[in-house]
């Protein structure tokens, strides 16, 4: 069930944040690209994990994958580029330049003055 959760979470989530990234401009080949990087990842990683779990025993190959999961968190949360909203302001943005804004009348009489 865990295992199913973070699957959840962590597929769409990524993907997301990618096309976001690609602002619109060849999504497709830029999530090929992420997806290539995680399949190589799944490829690789159990040979890794395999080869140091053989080597030096199932708890060093924990405390390393351990460590690489933090590490790239860590990583991901100072590197990363904020994208949330990005397309609310933009749009917004947009809409606020194309409407047109009447000049007002401002009064400069001091109270008595009238």
């Amino acid at each position: 069930a865990v295992f199913g959760l973070a699957t959840g979470i962590a597929g769409p989530a990524p993907q997301a944040y990618v096309a976001d990234l690609a602002g619109g401009h060849n999504i497709g080949a830029r999530l090929g690209v992420y997806r290539s990087f995680g399949d190589l990842g799944f490829i690789v990683g159990p040979i890794c994990v395999g080869v140091l779990s053989d080597s030096y025993g199932y708890n060093a190959s924990l405390l390393v994958n351990a460590v690489l999961i933090i590490a790239s968190g860590v990583l991901f949360a100072v590197v990363a580029k904020e994208t949330g909203g990005r397309r609310l302001r933009a749009a917004l943005a947009t809409a606020a330049s194309t409407i047109p804004i009447a000049p007002t009348a401002i009064s400069h009489t001091a109270h008595g003055d009238d």
